[in-house]
């Protein structure tokens, strides 16, 4: 290793113990800075107080677009649908889909010429 390497070396290394030192005192500055500061004395009001002023600013948006409002509305109907369709499931599973031979008998055993004498009306 030669002076030169030694001297860029050294200078590094001083570089970097100085920037650690400044870090290190504004650090220290901020810490103190930060613990000295005193605390807010709190009331058992200021939840209200704070509730208040909120309600003193009322609806960001006075006027809805359509899509909110019917996403509201959306949502507002969803229960009742959701009643509506478990109710017409139950009573689907119930509900025999297979005709009845009475009514199988009605459609499938008269002739041709008496359903079309009786429609015209002769």
């Amino acid at each position: 290793m030669d002076i030169l390497e030694f001297s860029r070396k050294n200078k590094r290394d001083v570089q970097m113990t100085t920037l650690k030192k400044r870090w290190a005192r504004i650090e220290g500055v901020l810490k103190e800075t930060y613990l000295s500061k005193d605390v807010p004395v709190l009331d058992d009001s200021w939840q209200d107080k704070v509730m208040r002023d909120v309600r003193r600013l009322g609806p960001l948006n006075k006027e809805m677009a359509f899509f909110p409002q019917f996403e509201l509305l959306v949502w507002r109907l969803a229960p009742a649908v959701g009643i509506l369709i478990v109710s017409m499931a139950a009573a689907m599973i119930g509900y025999d889909f297979s005709p009845q031979y009475d009514v199988a008998q009605v459609f499938f055993s008269g002739p041709v010429e008496y359903t079309l004498a009786s429609i015209i009306g002769i």
